[in-house]
């Protein structure tokens, strides 16, 4: 596997373990060279990771593509207000429904209708 940032790339040999997405963990200082001396790489920085078949971005905390471990995360009150919007929603779309068909079946009866 390549690792690369705008400063060099390094190979390394690949070992895959369960992680959080978009989190790659390369060692700081192995013997023959460094990843922090090499390719100027800290925390959370973002290197690219290529292989001979495809290239995928891995990103540090500022990443900007969502996945399912980024939902589920809204606070307390804000969940309540989703609730409550949802609720209303419905509750309004019954009753107008309710209304619109009494309407239609009371020009159906030719009667006034509510």
């Amino acid at each position: 596997m390549v690792v690369a940032t705008e400063h060099g790339s390094v190979t390394l040999p690949v070992e895959i373990t369960p992680m959080p997405d978009r989190v790659v963990w390369l060692p700081g200082n192995s013997a023959g060279g460094g990843i922090r001396r090499d390719l100027r790489a800290g925390h959370g920085t973002l290197v690219t990771l290529r292989s001979a078949e495809w290239t995928v971005l891995a990103a540090g905390p500022s990443g900007d593509i969502p996945t399912l471990a980024s939902f589920g995360h809204d606070p307390w009150w804000l969940v309540i207000i989703k609730v409550l919007v949802i609720f209303v929603f419905l509750l309004l779309g019954t009753l107008f429904t309710i209304w619109a068909e009494r309407r239609v079946v009371g020009r159906m009866q030719q009667r006034p209708g509510p």
